[in-house]
């Protein structure tokens, strides 16, 4: 039971006068004394309100930002172009080279029963395979991209790694069928059908111009070893001979 401070008559109950002198007393402590309803007032927080996972299902996810590609057009003909110089250029090199080391293995070797274009075109084509998966995987551009600055990538700009840059190269030759570039054209990050089961967009280089002058660099460096080292003009020659005579085989 309360009492005064002034005069000590006890208090029937709280209040804020004393009965007997009038003195001030202390006023209820009403929030400690209904600790609920001041719970009750109190407005809930929005962890209390809402559920963790209904709060978690609300937040909108940030987009993926589009390729930096520039004009359509001029984009695909990039695309084009780096393919055809992967192909015919940095394939050739790559076709010169199998084709020394094979011929130097069959001439090695003493009573060999295979023939040397028995194994050259399946030796070939996997080291072009080889090629643009290492390429890719590894450091983002094959030299036909980097010469036109373009780029592959992840969907969030990191490295796609050996195992997507071996999927989209499986897929190439059916992209090469026309169906690539026209889905490249019409999709809104520009992909081919290899592009979509690897998760892999082509854009433009993170080096910018900078990679075209990496690649003639490398480019040279290998044509150099591949015509000096490997007797280049010889094995090309006879390398078309052997495509030559195969061609009119089929």
């Amino acid at each position: 039971m309360p009492a005064c401070r002034k005069c000590g008559a006890a208090q029937a109950e709280r209040t804020a006068f004393c009965t007997a002198c009038g003195a001030v007393m202390d006023r209820p402590d009403t929030a400690a004394s209904t600790p609920t309803a001041a719970a009750a007032e109190s407005p809930p927080t929005a962890a209390a309100a809402w559920p963790t996972s209904l709060i978690m299902a609300n937040t909108p996810t940030p987009a993926l930002a589009k390729p930096e590609i520039g004009d359509v057009g001029v984009y695909i003909a990039r695309r084009l172009t780096a393919l055809v110089l992967d192909i015919f250029g940095a394939g050739f090199l790559i076709a010169v080279g199998i084709f020394a080391a094979a011929t130097a293995l069959h001439n090695r070797i003493s009573g060999v029963t295979w023939t040397l274009d028995a194994v050259l075109w399946p030796a070939i084509g996997s080291a072009v395979l080889l090629y643009f998966v290492i390429a890719e995987g590894l450091f983002g551009a094959t030299l036909g991209k980097a010469l036109v600055a373009l780029g592959v990538m992840r969907w969030d700009g990191k490295r796609i790694g050996i195992g997507r840059a071996l999927i989209r190269n499986l897929i190439k030759p059916l992209d090469l069928c026309a169906i690539g570039f026209a889905l490249a054209t019409v999709t809104s990050r520009r992909q081919r059908l290899g592009d979509f089961l690897s998760g892999t967009v082509v854009a433009n280089s993170k080096l910018g111009r900078l990679a075209p002058l990496v690649a003639v660099a490398v480019a040279a460096a290998v044509s150099w070893v591949a015509f000096g080292w490997a007797d280049g003009s010889s094995a090309s020659q006879q390398l078309v001979q052997i495509a030559r005579s195969d061609v009119a085989r089929l």
